[in-house]
């Protein structure tokens, strides 16, 4: 059965997108999305060249994050990092701890990466 349109969508214009900075980090997060009130977060995250997230991270639900530019190195509890450059993703449960950094010291990277459910 076909599910019928909820009405028109939200939309966010780039000048309308929550930025949420984190300059100890060296990261900023903007927000995609009109509230984080649905079922998920996307997110364009952008990391200075060395910086990543001051903990491990977990929450529930699942993440997706696709690296737009840069290289990244994911770090999941209890695997080995990985790598993962322009146009790789990732999905994975987020209750298991995982950590973001840029693998670079000299570029930027630039993420998208989807909470669901949101987590702020």
């Amino acid at each position: 059965m076909p599910v019928e349109p909820a009405g028109e969508p939200d939309l966010v214009r780039k000048s309308e997108q929550k930025t949420l900075p984190s300059p100890a980090e060296g990261i900023q997060f903007r927000l995609l999305a009109p509230s984080v009130r649905g079922v998920m977060m996307p997110m364009i995250v952008e990391f200075e060249p060395n910086a990543n997230l001051a903990e491990f991270g977990r929450h529930a639900g699942e993440e997706f994050v696709h690296v737009l530019r840069g290289s990244m190195e994911l770090e999941l509890e209890g695997s080995d990092p990985r790598i993962l450059r322009a146009g790789d993703s990732a999905y994975y449960s987020a209750e298991r701890p995982h950590l973001f950094r840029n693998a670079s010291d000299t570029q930027p990277l630039r993420i998208i990466c989807v909470d669901s459910p949101p987590n702020l």
